[in-house]
Protein backbone atom coordinates (compact mmCIF):
# COMPACT_ATOMS: atom_id res chain seq x y z
CA UNK A 1 0.00 0.00 0.00
CA UNK A 2 0.99 3.65 -0.13
CA UNK A 3 3.41 4.82 2.54
CA UNK A 4 4.43 8.14 3.94
CA UNK A 5 7.77 9.29 2.50
CA UNK A 6 9.29 10.05 5.92
CA UNK A 7 8.94 6.86 7.88
CA UNK A 8 11.15 5.39 10.57
CA UNK A 9 12.01 2.00 11.99
CA UNK A 10 10.11 0.33 14.77
CA UNK A 11 12.02 -0.38 17.99
CA UNK A 12 12.38 -4.09 18.76
CA UNK A 13 13.33 -4.50 22.40
CA UNK A 14 13.97 -7.50 24.64
CA UNK A 15 13.19 -5.96 28.03
CA UNK A 16 11.53 -2.54 27.98
CA UNK A 17 10.31 0.19 25.66
CA UNK A 18 9.23 3.82 25.87
CA UNK A 19 7.47 5.91 23.25
CA UNK A 20 6.38 9.52 23.78
CA UNK A 21 5.68 12.69 21.84
CA UNK A 22 9.16 14.15 22.43
CA UNK A 23 12.69 12.67 22.54
CA UNK A 24 13.47 14.33 25.89
CA UNK A 25 10.34 12.88 27.48
CA UNK A 26 11.30 9.46 26.13
CA UNK A 27 14.77 9.96 27.62
CA UNK A 28 13.18 10.75 30.99
CA UNK A 29 11.33 7.44 30.94
CA UNK A 30 14.44 5.58 29.82
CA UNK A 31 16.41 7.12 32.70
CA UNK A 32 14.02 5.58 35.24
CA UNK A 33 14.04 2.16 33.57
CA UNK A 34 17.83 2.06 33.29
CA UNK A 35 18.11 2.85 37.00
CA UNK A 36 15.85 -0.07 37.91
CA UNK A 37 12.41 1.52 37.91
CA UNK A 38 9.32 -0.12 36.48
CA UNK A 39 6.83 0.96 33.82
CA UNK A 40 4.84 3.14 36.22
CA UNK A 41 7.96 4.92 37.48
CA UNK A 42 9.04 5.59 33.91
CA UNK A 43 5.59 6.76 32.86
CA UNK A 44 5.43 9.28 35.71
CA UNK A 45 8.86 10.60 34.71
CA UNK A 46 7.88 10.81 31.05
CA UNK A 47 4.52 12.45 31.80
CA UNK A 48 6.18 15.07 33.99
CA UNK A 49 8.89 15.74 31.40
CA UNK A 50 6.52 16.00 28.45
CA UNK A 51 4.61 18.66 30.37
CA UNK A 52 7.80 20.72 30.39
CA UNK A 53 8.86 20.22 26.77
CA UNK A 54 5.32 20.25 25.30
CA UNK A 55 3.81 23.04 27.42
CA UNK A 56 0.87 23.64 25.08
CA UNK A 57 -0.13 19.98 25.24
CA UNK A 58 0.29 18.77 28.80
CA UNK A 59 1.17 19.70 32.36
CA UNK A 60 1.57 17.37 35.33
CA UNK A 61 0.04 19.86 37.76
CA UNK A 62 -2.50 21.66 35.60
CA UNK A 63 -3.88 19.00 33.27
CA UNK A 64 -5.86 15.79 33.17
CA UNK A 65 -5.11 12.17 32.25
CA UNK A 66 -6.57 8.76 31.61
CA UNK A 67 -4.25 5.80 32.17
CA UNK A 68 -4.48 2.10 31.32
CA UNK A 69 -2.08 -0.24 33.13
CA UNK A 70 -1.64 -3.96 32.56
CA UNK A 71 -0.39 -5.30 35.90
CA UNK A 72 1.56 -8.40 34.90
CA UNK A 73 1.91 -9.83 38.42
CA UNK A 74 -1.87 -9.78 38.83
CA UNK A 75 -2.76 -10.48 35.19
CA UNK A 76 -5.32 -7.69 35.13
CA UNK A 77 -5.98 -4.38 33.43
CA UNK A 78 -6.45 -1.25 35.53
CA UNK A 79 -7.85 2.10 34.45
CA UNK A 80 -7.32 5.39 36.27
CA UNK A 81 -9.49 8.44 35.70
CA UNK A 82 -7.52 11.57 36.56
CA UNK A 83 -9.79 14.10 34.91
CA UNK A 84 -11.47 16.96 36.69
CA UNK A 85 -14.84 18.62 36.82
CA UNK A 86 -16.33 22.07 36.35
CA UNK A 87 -15.73 24.39 39.32
CA UNK A 88 -18.46 25.34 41.79
CA UNK A 89 -19.17 28.69 40.16
CA UNK A 90 -19.60 27.32 36.64
CA UNK A 91 -23.39 27.08 36.61
CA UNK A 92 -25.20 27.59 33.33
CA UNK A 93 -26.64 30.79 34.80
CA UNK A 94 -23.17 32.15 35.61
CA UNK A 95 -21.81 31.04 32.25
CA UNK A 96 -24.56 32.87 30.38
CA UNK A 97 -24.19 35.97 32.52
CA UNK A 98 -20.49 36.01 31.65
CA UNK A 99 -21.23 35.79 27.93
CA UNK A 100 -20.44 32.10 27.57
CA UNK A 101 -17.50 29.81 28.18
CA UNK A 102 -14.25 31.36 26.94
CA UNK A 103 -11.76 29.34 24.95
CA UNK A 104 -8.82 30.51 27.10
CA UNK A 105 -8.20 32.14 30.44
CA UNK A 106 -9.23 31.68 34.09
CA UNK A 107 -12.84 30.74 33.29
CA UNK A 108 -11.74 28.03 30.86
CA UNK A 109 -10.16 25.93 33.63
CA UNK A 110 -11.60 22.75 35.14
CA UNK A 111 -10.20 21.08 38.25
CA UNK A 112 -6.86 19.51 37.21
CA UNK A 113 -6.53 15.82 38.00
CA UNK A 114 -3.26 14.58 36.50
CA UNK A 115 -1.02 14.90 39.56
CA UNK A 116 -3.40 12.97 41.79
CA UNK A 117 -3.74 10.19 39.23
CA UNK A 118 -0.02 9.80 38.67
CA UNK A 119 0.64 10.00 42.42
CA UNK A 120 -1.95 7.28 42.99
CA UNK A 121 -0.28 5.04 40.42
CA UNK A 122 3.20 5.74 41.75
CA UNK A 123 2.15 4.98 45.33
CA UNK A 124 0.30 1.76 44.55
CA UNK A 125 2.20 0.36 41.57
CA UNK A 126 5.51 2.22 41.35
CA UNK A 127 8.75 1.65 43.22
CA UNK A 128 10.61 4.97 43.44
CA UNK A 129 10.19 8.11 45.48
CA UNK A 130 8.42 11.04 43.87
CA UNK A 131 11.63 13.05 43.67
CA UNK A 132 13.32 10.37 41.57
CA UNK A 133 10.41 10.30 39.14
CA UNK A 134 10.30 14.08 38.80
CA UNK A 135 14.06 14.67 38.60
CA UNK A 136 14.23 14.78 34.77
CA UNK A 137 11.34 17.25 34.60
CA UNK A 138 12.93 19.48 37.25
CA UNK A 139 16.17 19.51 35.29
CA UNK A 140 14.44 20.34 31.99
CA UNK A 141 12.48 23.18 33.59
CA UNK A 142 15.40 24.61 35.57
CA UNK A 143 18.20 24.38 33.02
CA UNK A 144 16.03 24.64 29.94
CA UNK A 145 15.78 22.68 26.73
CA UNK A 146 16.16 23.60 23.05
CA UNK A 147 12.85 24.65 21.52
CA UNK A 148 11.83 22.26 18.75
CA UNK A 149 10.52 23.39 15.35
CA UNK A 150 7.04 22.22 16.29
CA UNK A 151 7.05 24.14 19.56
CA UNK A 152 8.20 27.24 17.68
CA UNK A 153 5.24 26.83 15.33
CA UNK A 154 2.88 26.45 18.30
CA UNK A 155 4.27 29.57 19.98
CA UNK A 156 3.92 31.49 16.73
CA UNK A 157 0.37 30.27 16.17
CA UNK A 158 -0.71 31.12 19.70
CA UNK A 159 1.22 34.40 20.01
CA UNK A 160 -1.88 36.61 19.99
CA UNK A 161 -3.56 34.41 22.61
CA UNK A 162 -0.45 34.45 24.78
CA UNK A 163 -0.29 38.24 24.62
CA UNK A 164 -3.77 38.29 26.18
CA UNK A 165 -2.55 36.01 28.98
CA UNK A 166 0.29 37.98 30.62
CA UNK A 167 1.41 35.21 32.98
CA UNK A 168 1.71 32.83 30.03
CA UNK A 169 3.37 35.38 27.74
CA UNK A 170 6.03 36.00 30.40
CA UNK A 171 7.08 32.35 30.15
CA UNK A 172 6.51 31.43 26.52
CA UNK A 173 7.33 34.63 24.66
CA UNK A 174 10.60 36.55 24.64
CA UNK A 175 10.02 40.30 24.44
CA UNK A 176 6.63 39.50 22.91
CA UNK A 177 8.04 37.21 20.22
CA UNK A 178 8.07 33.40 19.97
CA UNK A 179 11.21 31.49 20.82
CA UNK A 180 13.02 30.18 17.76
CA UNK A 181 13.94 26.57 17.19
CA UNK A 182 17.16 25.77 19.01
CA UNK A 183 16.83 28.55 21.59
CA UNK A 184 16.70 27.46 25.23
CA UNK A 185 13.35 27.72 27.00
CA UNK A 186 13.88 27.93 30.76
CA UNK A 187 10.91 27.67 33.16
CA UNK A 188 12.37 28.74 36.50
CA UNK A 189 9.02 29.22 38.21
CA UNK A 190 7.83 25.74 37.25
CA UNK A 191 11.15 24.29 38.41
CA UNK A 192 10.72 25.99 41.77
CA UNK A 193 7.18 24.63 42.13
CA UNK A 194 8.32 21.11 41.28
CA UNK A 195 11.19 21.35 43.76
CA UNK A 196 8.81 22.49 46.50
CA UNK A 197 6.51 19.59 45.63
CA UNK A 198 9.43 17.16 45.96
CA UNK A 199 10.45 18.79 49.25
CA UNK A 200 6.95 18.18 50.61
CA UNK A 201 7.36 14.50 49.75
CA UNK A 202 10.94 14.26 51.04
CA UNK A 203 9.88 15.60 54.44
CA UNK A 204 8.65 12.05 55.07
CA UNK A 205 11.01 9.08 55.22
CA UNK A 206 8.27 6.68 54.20
CA UNK A 207 7.78 6.65 50.41
CA UNK A 208 4.00 6.34 50.55
CA UNK A 209 3.63 9.03 53.20
CA UNK A 210 5.76 11.31 51.05
CA UNK A 211 3.58 10.78 47.99
CA UNK A 212 0.44 11.49 50.03
CA UNK A 213 2.05 14.65 51.40
CA UNK A 214 2.73 15.76 47.83
CA UNK A 215 -0.91 15.19 46.89
CA UNK A 216 -2.01 17.25 49.87
CA UNK A 217 0.49 20.00 48.96
CA UNK A 218 -1.09 20.28 45.52
CA UNK A 219 -4.79 19.98 46.34
CA UNK A 220 -5.08 21.26 49.90
CA UNK A 221 -1.79 23.05 50.57
CA UNK A 222 0.41 25.82 49.21
CA UNK A 223 -0.08 25.13 45.51
CA UNK A 224 -3.85 24.94 45.89
CA UNK A 225 -3.78 28.27 47.72
CA UNK A 226 -1.68 29.86 44.98
CA UNK A 227 -3.93 28.57 42.19
CA UNK A 228 -7.13 29.60 43.98
CA UNK A 229 -5.75 33.06 44.75
CA UNK A 230 -4.74 33.58 41.13
CA UNK A 231 -8.05 32.37 39.69
CA UNK A 232 -10.07 34.45 42.15
CA UNK A 233 -8.10 37.57 41.26
CA UNK A 234 -8.69 36.89 37.56
CA UNK A 235 -12.45 36.31 37.90
CA UNK A 236 -12.41 32.51 37.84
CA UNK A 237 -15.21 30.27 39.06
CA UNK A 238 -13.28 28.13 41.55
CA UNK A 239 -14.16 27.60 45.22
CA UNK A 240 -11.63 26.17 47.74
CA UNK A 241 -13.48 22.85 47.96
CA UNK A 242 -13.11 22.29 44.21
CA UNK A 243 -9.46 21.36 44.70
CA UNK A 244 -9.70 20.05 48.26
CA UNK A 245 -12.21 17.32 47.44
CA UNK A 246 -10.58 16.12 44.24
CA UNK A 247 -9.45 12.50 44.06
CA UNK A 248 -8.45 10.41 41.05
CA UNK A 249 -10.11 7.01 40.97
CA UNK A 250 -10.03 3.58 39.40
CA UNK A 251 -12.76 2.95 36.84
CA UNK A 252 -13.89 -0.09 34.89
CA UNK A 253 -12.83 -0.15 31.26
CA UNK A 254 -15.32 -0.50 28.43
CA UNK A 255 -14.56 -3.29 25.98
CA UNK A 256 -15.59 -5.16 22.87
CA UNK A 257 -14.26 -8.08 20.83
CA UNK A 258 -12.96 -7.80 17.29
CA UNK A 259 -11.48 -10.68 15.27
CA UNK A 260 -10.38 -12.50 18.42
CA UNK A 261 -8.99 -9.38 20.10
CA UNK A 262 -10.46 -7.94 23.29
CA UNK A 263 -10.22 -4.18 22.86
CA UNK A 264 -10.43 -2.01 25.98
CA UNK A 265 -10.93 1.74 26.27
CA UNK A 266 -11.68 4.13 29.10
CA UNK A 267 -15.35 4.81 29.95
CA UNK A 268 -17.46 7.97 29.73
CA UNK A 269 -17.08 10.83 30.04
CA UNK A 270 -14.24 9.81 27.70
CA UNK A 271 -15.19 9.30 24.06
CA UNK A 272 -13.54 5.86 24.30
CA UNK A 273 -16.68 3.96 23.37
CA UNK A 274 -16.59 5.59 19.91
CA UNK A 275 -13.55 3.47 19.01
CA UNK A 276 -15.30 0.31 20.19
CA UNK A 277 -18.55 1.19 18.42
CA UNK A 278 -16.74 1.78 15.13
CA UNK A 279 -15.05 -1.62 15.44
CA UNK A 280 -18.40 -3.27 16.20
CA UNK A 281 -20.01 -1.67 13.15
CA UNK A 282 -17.17 -2.94 10.93
CA UNK A 283 -16.96 -6.42 12.47
CA UNK A 284 -18.94 -8.21 9.74
CA UNK A 285 -17.23 -6.47 6.81
CA UNK A 286 -14.31 -8.10 5.00
CA UNK A 287 -12.03 -5.09 4.97
CA UNK A 288 -8.98 -7.19 4.21
CA UNK A 289 -10.54 -8.34 0.94
CA UNK A 290 -11.21 -4.73 -0.02
CA UNK A 291 -7.60 -3.71 0.69
CA UNK A 292 -6.21 -0.69 2.55
CA UNK A 293 -5.92 1.45 -0.59
CA UNK A 294 -9.52 0.81 -1.60
CA UNK A 295 -12.03 3.68 -1.53
CA UNK A 296 -14.57 1.08 -0.42
CA UNK A 297 -12.58 0.31 2.75
CA UNK A 298 -11.90 3.96 3.56
CA UNK A 299 -15.56 4.82 2.98
CA UNK A 300 -16.74 2.13 5.40
CA UNK A 301 -14.27 3.17 8.09
CA UNK A 302 -15.23 6.84 7.77
CA UNK A 303 -18.95 6.09 7.87
CA UNK A 304 -18.63 3.79 10.89
CA UNK A 305 -16.74 6.53 12.68
CA UNK A 306 -19.45 9.06 11.81
CA UNK A 307 -22.14 6.90 13.42
CA UNK A 308 -20.00 6.38 16.50
CA UNK A 309 -19.46 10.13 16.81
CA UNK A 310 -23.18 10.78 16.30
CA UNK A 311 -23.80 8.61 19.37
CA UNK A 312 -21.02 10.46 21.18
CA UNK A 313 -22.93 13.67 20.58
CA UNK A 314 -26.28 12.18 21.60
CA UNK A 315 -25.36 10.12 24.66
CA UNK A 316 -21.82 10.47 26.04
CA UNK A 317 -21.41 12.64 29.12
CA UNK A 318 -20.54 12.35 32.81
CA UNK A 319 -22.33 9.13 33.89
CA UNK A 320 -22.54 10.42 37.46
CA UNK A 321 -24.92 13.11 36.19
CA UNK A 322 -26.44 11.76 32.96
CA UNK A 323 -27.31 8.07 32.36
CA UNK A 324 -25.19 6.68 29.51
CA UNK A 325 -26.67 3.50 27.94
CA UNK A 326 -23.33 1.71 27.64
CA UNK A 327 -24.65 -1.84 27.40
CA UNK A 328 -26.91 -0.98 24.51
CA UNK A 329 -24.38 1.22 22.70
CA UNK A 330 -21.77 -1.55 22.81
CA UNK A 331 -24.07 -4.46 21.95
CA UNK A 332 -23.47 -6.38 18.74
CA UNK A 333 -27.17 -6.19 17.87
CA UNK A 334 -27.04 -2.41 18.05
CA UNK A 335 -23.91 -2.41 15.88
CA UNK A 336 -25.66 -4.48 13.22
CA UNK A 337 -28.59 -2.04 13.23
CA UNK A 338 -26.15 0.83 12.85
CA UNK A 339 -24.33 -0.97 10.02
CA UNK A 340 -27.63 -1.25 8.17
CA UNK A 341 -27.78 2.55 8.06
CA UNK A 342 -24.63 2.70 5.92
CA UNK A 343 -24.73 2.83 2.15
CA UNK A 344 -21.79 1.42 0.15
CA UNK A 345 -22.04 4.26 -2.36
CA UNK A 346 -23.26 7.29 -0.43
CA UNK A 347 -21.76 9.27 2.44
CA UNK A 348 -23.85 10.24 5.44
CA UNK A 349 -24.21 13.99 5.96
CA UNK A 350 -24.80 15.81 9.24
CA UNK A 351 -27.16 15.98 11.03
CA UNK A 352 -26.82 12.28 11.77
CA UNK A 353 -29.16 11.10 14.49
CA UNK A 354 -27.81 8.93 17.25
CA UNK A 355 -28.99 5.35 17.01
CA UNK A 356 -32.31 4.42 18.65
CA UNK A 357 -31.14 3.46 22.14
CA UNK A 358 -33.93 1.92 24.12
CA UNK A 359 -35.22 2.65 27.84
CA UNK A 360 -2.85 20.15 21.56
CA UNK A 361 -2.81 16.78 24.16
CA UNK A 362 -0.12 14.13 24.24
CA UNK A 363 0.18 10.38 24.63
CA UNK A 364 2.85 7.96 25.78
CA UNK A 365 3.33 4.24 26.36
CA UNK A 366 5.82 2.31 28.51
CA UNK A 367 6.55 -1.41 28.90
CA UNK A 368 8.98 -3.07 31.29
CA UNK A 369 10.85 -6.35 31.71
CA UNK A 370 8.28 -7.64 34.21
CA UNK A 371 5.56 -7.55 31.56
CA UNK A 372 3.82 -4.41 32.78
CA UNK A 373 2.37 -2.24 30.02
CA UNK A 374 1.03 1.30 30.44
CA UNK A 375 -0.55 3.70 28.00
CA UNK A 376 -1.91 7.17 28.69
CA UNK A 377 -3.28 10.27 27.08
CA UNK A 378 -2.56 13.34 29.16
CA UNK A 379 -3.47 16.91 28.33
CA UNK A 380 -4.19 20.51 29.21
CA UNK A 381 -6.30 21.01 26.09
CA UNK A 382 -4.41 23.59 24.07
CA UNK A 383 -2.61 26.66 25.31
CA UNK A 384 -3.42 27.23 28.97
CA UNK A 385 -3.01 30.05 31.42
CA UNK A 386 -0.02 30.02 33.78
CA UNK A 387 -1.20 30.26 37.39
CA UNK A 388 0.55 33.38 38.65
CA UNK A 389 4.20 32.79 39.52
CA UNK A 390 3.85 29.01 39.97
CA UNK A 391 4.85 28.19 36.39
CA UNK A 392 1.94 25.73 36.29
CA UNK A 393 0.02 25.77 33.01
CA UNK A 394 -3.67 25.25 33.78
CA UNK A 395 -5.96 23.50 31.31
CA UNK A 396 -8.64 25.11 29.14
CA UNK A 397 -10.96 22.09 29.19
CA UNK A 398 -14.19 24.02 29.97
CA UNK A 399 -14.44 24.74 26.24
CA UNK A 400 -15.60 21.14 25.68
CA UNK A 401 -18.84 21.64 27.58
CA UNK A 402 -22.08 22.59 25.83
CA UNK A 403 -24.23 25.53 26.84
CA UNK A 404 -27.56 24.17 25.56
CA UNK A 405 -29.93 23.09 28.36
CA UNK A 406 -30.86 19.45 27.99
CA UNK A 407 -27.70 18.51 26.13
CA UNK A 408 -26.07 15.57 27.96
CA UNK A 409 -22.78 17.48 28.06
CA UNK A 410 -24.29 20.78 29.27
CA UNK A 411 -22.09 22.56 31.79
CA UNK A 412 -22.86 22.22 35.52
CA UNK A 413 -20.82 22.62 38.71
CA UNK A 414 -19.02 19.44 39.69
CA UNK A 415 -19.77 17.78 36.35
CA UNK A 416 -17.01 16.12 34.36
CA UNK A 417 -16.81 17.33 30.80
CA UNK A 418 -17.03 14.87 27.93
CA UNK A 419 -13.41 14.45 27.04
CA UNK A 420 -11.51 13.13 24.05
CA UNK A 421 -8.68 11.44 25.99
CA UNK A 422 -8.85 7.76 25.08
CA UNK A 423 -5.89 5.42 25.63
CA UNK A 424 -6.71 1.89 24.49
CA UNK A 425 -5.33 -1.60 24.95
CA UNK A 426 -6.03 -4.79 23.01
CA UNK A 427 -5.65 -8.21 24.61
CA UNK A 428 -5.32 -11.54 22.85
CA UNK A 429 -5.98 -14.75 24.75
CA UNK A 430 -6.09 -12.75 27.97
CA UNK A 431 -2.68 -11.14 27.58
CA UNK A 432 -1.56 -7.74 26.27
CA UNK A 433 -1.24 -7.51 22.52
CA UNK A 434 -1.18 -3.76 21.84
CA UNK A 435 -1.25 -0.51 23.79
CA UNK A 436 -2.08 2.47 21.60
CA UNK A 437 -3.11 6.09 22.01
CA UNK A 438 -3.15 9.39 20.19
CA UNK A 439 -3.62 13.07 21.03
CA UNK A 440 -5.56 15.38 18.78
CA UNK A 441 -9.09 15.97 20.13
CA UNK A 442 -11.55 14.60 17.55
CA UNK A 443 -8.67 13.09 15.58
CA UNK A 444 -7.65 10.78 18.46
CA UNK A 445 -10.15 7.98 17.92
CA UNK A 446 -9.86 8.30 14.15
CA UNK A 447 -6.09 7.80 14.26
CA UNK A 448 -6.40 4.89 16.70
CA UNK A 449 -9.06 3.17 14.60
CA UNK A 450 -6.96 3.39 11.45
CA UNK A 451 -3.71 2.22 13.05
CA UNK A 452 -5.44 -0.72 14.75
CA UNK A 453 -7.19 -1.84 11.56
CA UNK A 454 -4.05 -1.47 9.46
CA UNK A 455 -2.32 -3.78 11.95
CA UNK A 456 -4.91 -6.49 12.64
CA UNK A 457 -7.11 -6.31 9.53
CA UNK A 458 -4.70 -5.46 6.74
CA UNK A 459 -1.68 -7.28 8.19
CA UNK A 460 0.82 -4.42 8.24
CA UNK A 461 3.69 -4.43 10.72
CA UNK A 462 3.26 -2.02 13.61
CA UNK A 463 5.38 0.86 12.31
CA UNK A 464 3.84 0.57 8.86
CA UNK A 465 0.37 0.64 10.44
CA UNK A 466 1.25 3.86 12.24
CA UNK A 467 2.84 5.36 9.11
CA UNK A 468 -0.01 4.44 6.76
CA UNK A 469 -1.92 7.22 4.96
CA UNK A 470 -4.46 8.77 7.30
CA UNK A 471 -7.81 10.43 6.87
CA UNK A 472 -9.56 12.85 9.22
CA UNK A 473 -13.31 13.45 9.18
CA UNK A 474 -15.06 16.57 10.51
CA UNK A 475 -18.58 15.42 9.61
CA UNK A 476 -19.88 15.84 13.17
CA UNK A 477 -19.91 18.56 15.85
CA UNK A 478 -16.43 19.56 16.95
CA UNK A 479 -15.57 18.75 20.56
CA UNK A 480 -14.72 22.38 21.31
CA UNK A 481 -17.02 25.39 21.50
CA UNK A 482 -18.89 26.50 19.49
CA UNK A 483 -19.01 22.86 18.31
CA UNK A 484 -19.11 23.56 14.54
CA UNK A 485 -19.70 20.81 11.98
CA UNK A 486 -16.92 20.93 9.40
CA UNK A 487 -18.43 18.44 6.98
CA UNK A 488 -15.09 17.64 5.33
CA UNK A 489 -12.97 14.54 4.86
CA UNK A 490 -9.26 15.34 4.85
CA UNK A 491 -6.84 12.89 3.20
CA UNK A 492 -3.07 12.87 3.43
CA UNK A 493 -1.35 13.31 0.05
CA UNK A 494 0.00 9.76 0.13
CA UNK A 495 -3.45 8.33 -0.59
CA UNK A 496 -3.78 7.23 -4.24
CA UNK A 497 -5.88 9.46 -6.49
CA UNK A 498 -8.29 6.56 -7.03
CA UNK A 499 -9.24 6.75 -3.35
CA UNK A 500 -9.97 10.47 -3.60
CA UNK A 501 -12.04 10.01 -6.72
CA UNK A 502 -13.95 7.08 -5.26
CA UNK A 503 -14.77 8.97 -2.09
CA UNK A 504 -15.87 12.10 -3.96
CA UNK A 505 -18.16 9.93 -6.07
CA UNK A 506 -19.84 8.81 -2.84
CA UNK A 507 -20.48 12.39 -1.75
CA UNK A 508 -17.55 12.93 0.62
CA UNK A 509 -16.24 16.52 0.65
CA UNK A 510 -12.59 15.55 0.20
CA UNK A 511 -9.76 17.99 0.88
CA UNK A 512 -5.99 17.74 1.22
CA UNK A 513 -4.99 17.45 4.88
CA UNK A 514 -1.72 19.32 4.37
CA UNK A 515 -3.42 22.32 2.75
CA UNK A 516 -5.95 22.96 5.50
CA UNK A 517 -6.26 24.06 9.10
CA UNK A 518 -7.23 20.47 9.93
CA UNK A 519 -3.98 18.54 9.93
CA UNK A 520 -3.70 14.78 10.22
CA UNK A 521 -0.54 15.28 12.29
CA UNK A 522 -2.80 16.26 15.18
CA UNK A 523 -3.32 12.51 15.44
CA UNK A 524 0.02 11.18 16.71
CA UNK A 525 -0.14 7.45 17.40
CA UNK A 526 2.14 5.92 20.01
CA UNK A 527 2.00 2.15 20.26
CA UNK A 528 3.73 -0.76 21.95
CA UNK A 529 3.02 -4.31 20.79
CA UNK A 530 3.93 -7.50 22.62
CA UNK A 531 6.57 -9.47 20.71
CA UNK A 532 5.87 -13.05 19.57
CA UNK A 533 8.59 -14.50 21.84
CA UNK A 534 8.51 -11.94 24.60
CA UNK A 535 9.87 -8.44 24.45
CA UNK A 536 8.23 -5.46 22.86
CA UNK A 537 7.81 -3.64 19.54
CA UNK A 538 7.44 0.14 19.82
CA UNK A 539 6.29 2.52 17.09
CA UNK A 540 6.36 6.31 17.05
CA UNK A 541 4.33 8.37 14.61
CA UNK A 542 6.54 10.24 12.09
CA UNK A 543 3.94 13.01 11.80
CA UNK A 544 5.31 14.67 14.94
CA UNK A 545 8.46 14.70 17.05
CA UNK A 546 7.69 11.34 18.64
CA UNK A 547 10.49 9.11 19.82
CA UNK A 548 10.59 5.41 20.69
CA UNK A 549 13.45 3.66 22.47
CA UNK A 550 13.95 0.25 23.99
CA UNK A 551 16.39 -2.34 25.26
Amino acid sequence: MSRRPHSRSAIYAREWAVVTAHPLATAAGVRLLVSGGNAVDAAVAAAAAVGVVEPFSSNLLGGESYVLLWKAAEQRLLAVEATGYAPAGASLEHVRAAGGIPFYGPRAVIVPGSLDGWAKLLAEHGSVRLGEALAPAVDLAERGFPVSPRLERRMTGFREVLLRLPTSARVFLKAGAPYRAGELLVQKELARTLRELVAAADAHQDRLAGIQAARDWVYRGPLAEAILHFLAAEGGWFAPEDLARYEARYVDTVATTYRGYEVHAVPPPSQGIALLQALNILADDDLRALGPDSPDAVHLMVEALKLAYADREAYVADPRVVPVPLERLLSKAYARAQRARLSPDRALAWPIAGGPVLPDTTSLAVADAQGNLLVTTTSIGQVGIVAGDTGVVLNNRMRMFHEAPGHPNCVAPGKRVRITLNPAMALREGRPFLAFASPGADVQTQAQLQAFLYLVEFGLELQAAVDAPRWVSTAFPNTSLPHPVGGRLFLEPSFPDAVRQGLRARGHQVEDAEESAISADEGMVVAIQAGPDGGWIAAADPRRETCAFGW
